[in-house]
């Protein structure tokens, strides 16, 4: 088996997309195969003691609590979020990280390494640092970002007032593009049937809308009148109807569900 992974990586040619084009090929010798399905595995092998290095840490650490349980942290494929209730704890946890790192002879891309604050309470002082406060790794100061990615979901500084609406949101832009995409595509191909449309639409289109559900979709369900992956769904059902702007029953009229309802199923099961 190791012999097999070696030999997956004795060979690793890549190039880059420019403006000009692709460039030239050259070996990449860091990191993990991007795309590759045993990436997230041959990460996992690596890193299966961190969550214990950073629990070592004890109180100095600062780790969130759910429900009574301490929220370790997360992570995927070559992605890492840590996650702290303080400014101390969250720096005592990157000292950890580049220690555990320097052992395992692992680098971190300081680069590309952010940090969010949410402050309790929010207001203006919500995603900024406070005086005297700063984050670094190996003595690289970190850039403070407004919002950040993980797994697909956008979390911003002010998810702790306003829940998860910025995933909605943009799930909502990536679902309008999809829908443009498949309506033009449907008309090329000569679906043009309204039960077609729809039926593309619930391939193509709802999956989209409907990515991680089970975070965000609580604001879908208390907000289902104003929220943005229902009004992308509004805006396809009176267009492939060719009806104006001001119906508002042009669901019902199709007879199919609103994505609150196909939510509320997802987090059920």
């Amino acid at each position: 088996m190791l012999q097999a992974i070696q030999a997956m990586y004795a060979d690793v040619p890549v190039c880059v997309r420019t403006e000009e084009g692709l460039s030239g090929c050259f070996q990449s010798v860091l990191g993990v195969k991007q795309g590759c399905p045993l990436s997230p595995l041959l990460f996992g092998i690596f890193l299966d003691d961190f969550e214990g290095h950073i629990q070592q840490l004890g109180d100095a650490a600062a780790l969130p609590q759910l429900a009574g349980r301490t929220v370790p942290p997360l992570l995927f494929a070559d992605d890492m979020f840590l996650l702290s209730s303080s400014a101390s704890g969250l720096q005592a946890q990157l000292h950890a990280l580049q220690d555990y790192c320097n052992a395992k002879k692992l680098t971190v891309n300081a680069k590309k390494t952010q940090v969010m604050i949410m402050r309790p309470g929010g207001g203006s002082g919500n995603g900024k640092l406070a005086a005297g406060e700063s984050f670094e790794y190996a003595g690289l100061p970190l850039e403070v970002a407004s919002s950040t990615k993980y797994l697909g979901l956008t979390f911003s500084q002010l998810s702790k007032q306003h829940g998860f609406a910025s995933c909605a949101d943009v799930l909502a832009k990536a679902g309008r593009q999809a829908m443009f995409a498949m309506r033009r595509r449907a008309w090329e191909l000569g679906a043009c049937l309204v039960e077609q449309q729809c039926m593309l639409f619930d391939v193509f289109v709802k999956p989209v809308l409907s990515y991680g559900c089970e975070l965000w979709g609580v604001d879908v369900l208390l907000r289902p009148d104003c929220s943005s992956v229902e009004r992308v769904h509004r805006w396809f059902c009176r267009r492939v109807q060719g009806l104006p702007k001001q119906v508002t029953a042009a669901r019902g009229i199709l007879g199919v569900y609103n994505v609150s309802v196909i939510v509320s199923h997802c987090e059920v099961y």
